[in-house]
């Protein structure tokens, strides 16, 4: 298969794509036009170059996963058939070079049966991310940011497995934070309410009000809920923490917050909550929305049976 043959066939149809559960968009087509308009006007040698199966389309590489990469590492395409490819992770390339005795993204042709799947396909197929954290008082407080850096990010933070613009990243930081016993959500340029169950065992993070074509503006309450007020997400995110955590890890919290009520301190919003103490279970699924209506409910807190 060369390049000019899967243009032709994903264009008709008549080449699949497995895509191993990677969440790239819309994007193979337009990389391989772009790759083929290139090469002829360059003539060069790659246009007509046949790629057997296991072999990988050189030079063919401006494919990421949003889920388990960022635009610091590629996927590539692979032939597995005379009508089908399949995205394949360069970390499998290169560790099919180690393993085969070559350099780094040394082209080597590898065994299709074993390309493997998206890391992060089942998180997505699950629809959440998922992480626990101690709230010893049962004072959780929330707001947009912390700003001691041990409960604001990880190690490595700058690195590509652990960037945020990936799910990995989120998911690898959300994890980070749960051992600190700090909750997190990656959210995006918006605001969030707190609404808290009546029996002090449940949280939502979600909106007070909503539209649709339908209906318009319409207002969201939650049954048995109570609605503390909203908080601003200029870092795109919503942490959380116990009173007693956060002043274990140093962090600076203002004297005069009110437990069950919004305070605003130095252009920071708070809400501290009354809640259960125990192990609390965080669900986040602002990640995995892919409706175009906007959804109720972004994250659910709640007390571990």
């Amino acid at each position: 298969m060369n390049l000019l043959q899967l243009k032709e066939g994903l264009e008709n149809n008549t080449i699949s794509v497995d895509y191993k559960g990677h969440m790239i968009g819309d994007i193979i087509l337009s990389a391989v036009k772009y790759k083929v308009d290139r090469y002829t006007k360059k003539d060069d040698y790659w246009i007509d170059h046949n790629f057997e199966i296991g072999d990988y389309f050189v030079g063919l590489s401006d494919i990421y996963c949003f889920d388990c990469e960022d635009c610091g590492k590629r996927l590539y395409i692979s032939p597995t058939s005379e009508n089908s490819v399949s995205l394949i992770d360069i970390d499998y390339i290169n560790s099919e070079c180690e393993r085969q005795g070559f350099k780094k993204y040394y082209p080597v042709k590898v065994d299709v049966n074993l390309i493997p799947e998206c890391s992060i396909k089942p998180l997505r197929e699950s629809g959440k991310l998922l992480s626990e954290i101690n709230v010893p008082s049962g004072e959780l407080l929330f707001t947009n940011f912390f700003k001691e850096k041990n409960i604001y990010t990880m190690p490595g933070e700058y690195s590509t497995e652990n960037s945020i613009q990936s799910i990995r990243g989120r998911n690898n930081l959300m994890q980070y934070l749960s051992k600190q016993n700090i909750g997190y959500g990656q959210m995006s340029n918006m605001s969030v309410n707190v609404f808290v169950n009546n029996t002090g065992d449940e949280i939502i993070i979600g909106v007070e009000c909503g539209y649709n074509e339908e209906y318009g503006e319409f207002d969201i309450s939650h049954e048995g809920f109570t609605n503390y007020g909203s908080i601003s997400l200029d870092v795109w995110r919503w942490m959380c923490g116990d009173i007693q955590i956060l002043k274990e890890h140093g962090e600076k919290i203002p004297n005069d917050i009110i437990p069950n009520n919004k305070v605003k301190n130095k252009y920071v919003k708070y809400i501290l909550t009354t809640v259960k103490p125990g192990i609390w279970v965080i669900e986040h699924f602002f990640d995995f929305v892919v409706d175009d209506n906007e959804p109720e409910i972004y994250s659910k807190l709640y007390l571990k049976k």
